[in-house]
């Protein structure tokens, strides 16, 4: 009986050794010092895992980073809505900037063509030699007209000088001075006799100075004065009288700086 037990035991040990394949690996254990996680194991299609239970919590990941685009909290380099607000101002101060060219550009433009019109007048006027202008007729009486009417000599005597009859309007432009020395048309009588002996047949210089030099002294306030100025400071100069034609000039360009004279007398000076 015992003999029987023994050969049973022996066979069922034999069968369960033939059923397990001689080179299949044992199961590992997993340690608890290792840094990689365990692998779920495959499913054999049979809709189970075998060996994996869903409890190991040492398996954990962390979401990808992209540190490629800057932080727009950070300190090291703007945001684009600064970069942007940047870019805006500069464009704007562009367009200002060439806001502010053009309207230098027009001033220029009109001081040109207001210092071309004055320099066309003082041509006309000191026509000398041209010829261009008519010469009076000699022995020609001064036009009588009533006495008291200041502001009818006064265009008759314009008249005269647009005509190109110097003498005529010489004669006219005296007569007034001599009934109204201090009335309304006084200063530019003064001016304007100061110009026309300028150019008149023959030139006389020292009249033309002399009437300048009045209209200075009497009517210092007067709107002429910064033309007559001009004209007494041109004539210093070409009379080789150079310190009296810088000091008349100079004085021209600091008391009246925006005037169109000055203009003309910073030219002149930068021939003296």
């Amino acid at each position: 009986m015992l003999r029987t037990l023994l050969v049973l035991a022996i066979s069922t040990a034999a069968a369960s050794a033939a059923a397990v394949p001689p080179y299949e690996p044992l199961p590992k254990t997993k340690s608890t010092s290792s840094s990689v996680p365990a692998q779920a194991p495959v499913d054999s299609g049979s809709g189970q895992y075998s060996g994996y239970s869903g409890t190991d919590t040492s398996f954990s990941y962390s979401p990808a980073v992209d540190n490629s685009t800057p932080s727009a909290t950070g300190t090291g380099s703007p945001s684009w809505d600064t970069l942007s607000q940047i870019q805006q101002m500069q464009q704007e101060m562009l367009e200002l900037r060439g806001m502010v060219e053009e309207l230098k550009h027009q001033v220029d433009i009109m001081q040109k063509q207001e210092r071309e019109r004055y320099l066309d007048l003082d041509m006309r006027i000191n026509q000398m030699q041209s010829g261009a202008a008519a010469k009076p007729s000699a022995g020609v009486a001064a036009p009588t007209v009533a006495k008291g009417d200041d502001k009818a000599l006064y265009e008759r005597a314009s008249d005269l000088r647009k005509g190109g009859k110097y003498a005529e309007a010489i004669a006219v432009l005296q007569q007034l001075l001599q009934q109204s020395p201090s009335g309304l048309y006084a200063p530019y009588s003064e001016y304007w006799l100061g110009e026309l002996y300028m150019v008149s047949d023959p030139v006389d210089l020292d009249l033309a100075k002399r009437h300048f030099i009045n209209l200075l002294a009497n009517h210092p306030d007067h709107v002429k004065v910064p033309d007559g100025m001009y004209k007494l400071g041109k004539l210093y100069a070409g009379k080789g009288e150079t310190t009296k034609a810088k000091s008349t000039l100079n004085e021209l360009v600091r008391q009246y700086p925006d005037k169109s004279a000055a203009k003309l007398a910073k030219d002149l000076l930068k021939t003296l």
